[in-house]
């Protein structure tokens, strides 16, 4: 006897597998997902990293209960909100003029907010065709639902551990090099008055390029003026014009450095240094970098 294909069902399988797939590219650039949050100037940076991975936890459990068809009501409800909700930022994004990556596959694969909203579209036919399915009853899914939130929240935590939340690391530098560095620029008194944000990254380096979208969040979110940042950028592949025009990098003036940049930064990129008066009175890295502690240094 021939079996019919129940398009319904595989229509509801399909957005739940989007759903997983979704949570799990964001998973991969948890980080990434995490700054961009804290772009939107909602949170603080500590905070922005634990929303990141809430959103995480709730868009992969959306997509098991999908497949699952657990509590079809709630969740095809949900799943409604969830997406309208995101395409009404969508929109605001598109009105703004702002085609960036919006990280809704987290910066594995890139969507521009036009891109993400005709995806959404796709999403909504998804749920209307898949919802004539029946729903699977079973015992246990009044411990199932919340734990398995909990549980892929927590593993968020394990498998990308913030780097925010890693403030004890040591960041080091050989000053020797750094002030030799001062000495041949051709303008060094922008350096040596008042306070100013020495941050050295590369275009090759993903921690660079996360640690650019931090600095520059943080200087929007405090009104901390752009003069007051210094960038050196070691540029090995000639990618800068290219990733500044596309928003990937945060750099919009620039010194150049070639690899004599890791004598002074030891061989390790980002560096972040706080300097009074020309002379370093704090340091940083993408692991360590603190919203709190660039409000203390500038607007003391």
């Amino acid at each position: 006897m021939e079996v019919g294909v129940n398009w319904r069902l595989v229509c509801r399988w399909l957005l739940g597998f989007a759903f997983v797939a979704s949570a799990l590219l964001k998973l991969f650039s948890a980080d990434a997902f995490a700054t961009y949050i804290y772009g939107m100037e909602l949170f603080p940076l500590s905070l922005s990293a634990v929303a990141a991975r809430l959103v995480i936890g709730f868009e992969f459990t959306l997509g098991v209960l999908l497949i699952s068809r657990l509590c079809k009501k709630w969740v095809d409800g949900l799943v409604l909100l969830t997406l309208l909700s995101f395409s009404l930022y969508l929109l605001v994004l598109l009105l703004k003029g702002d085609d960036g990556n919006c990280y809704c596959f987290g910066d594995v694969i890139e969507f521009s907010p036009g891109e993400s909203l005709l995806k959404n579209a796709v999403f909504f036919a998804l749920l209307y065709f898949g919802q004539g399915v029946n729903e699977w009853k079973w015992h246990w899914t009044r411990w199932f639902v919340p734990s398995l939130f909990v549980l892929s929240v927590a593993l968020c935590f394990v498998l990308k551990w913030p780097d925010s939340f890693s403030s004890a690391r040591e960041v080091s530098y050989r000053d020797d090099a750094f002030k030799a560095y001062m000495e041949k620029l051709d303008s060094p008194k922008d350096w040596r008055k008042g306070r100013r944000l020495v941050a050295f990254v590369s275009t090759s380096c993903p921690h660079c390029k996360l640690l650019t979208r931090k600095i520059h969040a943080a200087f929007s979110r405090n009104a901390i003026a752009d003069t007051a940042n210094i960038w050196v950028v070691f540029d090995p592949k000639n990618k800068y014009d290219a990733m500044l025009a596309s928003g990937e990098f945060n750099v919009p003036s620039a010194q150049f450095l070639d690899s004599r940049i890791f004598k002074i930064t030891e061989g390790v990129l980002p560096l972040v240094l706080l300097l009074e008066d020309g002379e370093v009175v704090d340091k940083m890295s993408n692991r360590t970098f603190s919203e709190d502690k660039l409000i203390d240094f500038f607007k003391k």
